[in-house]
């Protein structure tokens, strides 16, 4: 993928992340192995709220699903600047 369309696709996450934080329920459970610790945790520094903790219970990370869209817009985003 070209940087336009890394750019475009990012600004399209991020708008659609911000439609779903209006959602209720929309929440993911993950197993809590260390490489998904480690991607929740990435996903969680690069965020609006870079002080929350990971949340696990039951041996499962818990995040919403407005969280990994707006990560994986940054995602793009650092892709696009490597273009």
């Amino acid at each position: 993928m070209n940087k336009l369309i890394l750019e475009m696709a990012a600004k399209m996450l991020d708008e659609y992340g911000d439609e779903l934080s209006n959602h209720g329920c929309n929440d993911y459970d993950i197993e809590s192995t260390p490489e998904n610790i480690e991607l929740v945790k990435d996903m969680i520094a690069k965020s609006d709220y870079p002080e929350d903790e990971i949340d696990i219970w039951n041996n499962k990370i818990h995040f919403m699903d407005w969280q990994f869209t707006h990560y994986l817009k940054t995602k793009l985003l650092e892709m696009a600047t490597l273009q």
